[in-house]
């Protein structure tokens, strides 16, 4: 047996080896111990009230006084005992409240210990409304708007569909053929979409649509949002999040310079639904000065756009089907179908398809290629898709012009 697990009597020969030698160094060589032993027996003497009051022992209080007196009041013995002396006194942190407490008490209702368990604590109404002043005190957006280009190409629209860029993705491997990370993803898509936009038609207005999953993950841990899969990684949600804005922000300055107006639309995927709330309204801020750009902040899984012939839709396809859209856009959206001659629908999701199209019923239904490389899923999956990206050019007469870049 050792330390506190020995029984009292066995404490109880060590200190009296103790006080028979006046040393713990002698007393521990007489009886055959550590020295180190002989001090748990002082220890276990102090809180036995074995020790008196001199000395008091380190790290030690006097926290209970007893005597036994005779019938003349003399005392007969004293009762001293010693525990271990108390912390400060406790006092909460700034920025935590309280949010659960223990206590212990005698059978006469005295407290003996308590127990505290304190939590940070969330911001009241007038702690946010103060947060959101600071924040957004002196900004002001961009500085100045920027200059509409000329010569641009009478009643035509520029739509560029991004899906499942997915970054924040990687996949760590020592074949140097499969390792990859985000940067190659943004890497591509940057040069991509300079390349589509700089290679398009000067139309009257633009619409970047997000098609979901920009993002690879939607919180401060690296799961998908439902099922709480762990995903492999090679970003923080802030660096996710800001390569993300910087992106939007990235397409939608290329966009004011080549085209007349240029709106933002985003439907949410099933890696990303918050984060692309985040991003919208990251770029409603950054250009609220800029009267050519506008952003639709709704958080509909599905969008519909409406300009000459056409009726597109858009939806992230991982709920509703290509097989479903057709009778989908007829039914929800029965007023604008009738006025809309053409029904296109655009949607992402499934990583493996080269450009699956379902025409039917109406309508034509096409699910764009991923930006992302293969990651270890879809490789064991077998999916084997060419990756890219296309802007299209609708005009009013009827004429529809693509640009593509494909990696293979």
């Amino acid at each position: 047996m050792h330390g506190n697990q020995l029984p009292d009597e066995e404490f109880q020969r060590r200190y009296d080896a103790f006080l028979q030698y006046g040393s713990a160094v002698k007393a521990a060589d007489a009886i055959g111990v550590t020295k180190d032993a002989i001090f748990r027996a002082k220890k276990w003497a102090a809180r036995k009230g074995l020790s008196g009051t001199d000395p008091v022992m380190d790290g030690f209080r006097i926290a209970k006084v007893s005597n036994a007196l005779d019938e003349s009041g003399n005392v007969l013995k004293s009762y001293i005992q010693q525990k271990p002396e108390l912390g400060p006194e406790y006092d909460i942190e700034d920025g935590f409240k309280r949010r659960a407490s223990t206590t212990q008490v005698d059978g006469e209702g005295r407290v003996i210990q308590a127990w505290y368990k304190d939590a940070k604590g969330e911001p009241d109404a007038q702690d946010v409304a103060k947060i959101m002043r600071d924040a957004l005190d002196g900004f002001k957006g961009i500085a100045n708007p920027k200059p509409k280009p000329k010569k641009l190409l009478k009643d035509s629209t520029f739509f560029l569909p991004i899906s499942d860029l997915h970054i924040g993705a990687c996949y760590r491997s020592n074949d140097p053929n499969l390792c990859w990370g985000s940067q190659d993803t943004l890497n591509d898509a940057l040069s991509a979409i300079e390349e589509i936009i700089e290679g398009s038609p000067k139309s009257q207005r633009a619409i970047i649509q997000g098609l979901g999953d920009i993002c690879d993950f939607d919180s401060l841990d690296p799961v998908t949002p439902k099922n709480k899969h762990v995903l492999e990684t090679d970003m923080s949600y802030g660096e996710m999040l800001e390569a993300a804005q910087n992106l939007m922000h990235f397409t939608i300055d290329l966009a004011l310079r080549r085209f007349g107006k240029v709106h933002l639309s985003m439907v949410r995927g099933n890696h990303d639904p918050v984060t692309t709330q985040a991003i919208k309204s990251y770029i409603k801020g950054a250009y609220l000065k800029e009267p050519r750009v506008t952003v639709d902040l709704s958080d509909d899984m599905h969008v519909v756009h409406e300009f000459y012939d056409y009726m597109i839709f858009c939806t992230h396809t991982d709920e509703t089907k290509l097989p479903a859209i057709p009778g989908f856009m007829a039914s929800a959206y029965r007023e604008a179908w009738g006025r809309r001659r053409i029904h296109l629908a655009y949607g992402g999701h499934t990583h493996g398809a080269k450009s699956e199209i379902f025409d039917k019923a109406g309508a034509v239904c096409e699910i764009l290629p991923a930006m992302i490389r293969s990651n270890r899923y879809t490789r064991g999956h077998g999916y084997d898709s060419f990756r890219g990206l296309k802007g299209i050019t609708f005009t009013k007469d009827g004429r529809v012009k693509e640009n593509k870049v494909v990696f293979q």
